[in-house]
């Protein structure tokens, strides 16, 4: 009786441990810096750089790149996103995961700083949500979408 209870035993947990890698692995896209294209993005993009936590249980991805306003307006209206103008914008995205560096340095801190963007933000208590910030000077996008 002892033997088949550590027969089971060892075997459930090699099953439990098999369902927890695939639940905490999920799907992740991976990592990429300063990529020509990926198969996710319009053909448009370029110059990408992205992060994917990639899990089930904590997904997110976060992603920048270069593309024209039109692009862009054609690619949000697709989203669903309505990006509003915001000017003397700052932004805590964290472009270091992405390997690029902030765009300014200021006495508080590591920070983003866009004179003009178009912002679209659709936030859920737990933080989690997308943050879109398209920068029609530099023409690019930064993009923060998690579950958590």
């Amino acid at each position: 009786m002892v033997y088949l209870f550590f027969r089971f035993a060892g075997r459930f947990r090699v099953v439990a441990g098999l369902i927890m890698a695939l639940f905490l692995s999920g799907c992740s896209r991976g990592n990429g810096s300063h990529v020509a294209t990926v198969s996710w993005l319009p053909k448009s993009a370029s110059d990408i750089s992205y992060h994917d936590d990639g899990s089930l249980l904590f997904s997110g991805i976060t992603f920048e790149c270069t593309m024209s306003p039109e692009d862009f307006q054609s690619f949000a209206k697709q989203r669903r996103w309505k990006p509003v103008e915001q000017r003397d914008f700052y932004c805590s995205i964290n472009r270091h995961a992405l390997g690029l560096p902030p765009f300014n340095m200021e006495e508080s801190g590591v920070t983003n700083h866009y004179a003009v963007a178009l912002v679209y933000e659709d936030i859920a208590a737990n933080n989690g949500g997308i943050r879109v910030i398209y920068d029609p000077a530099r023409r690019r996008l930064l993009v923060d979408d998690s579950s958590h």
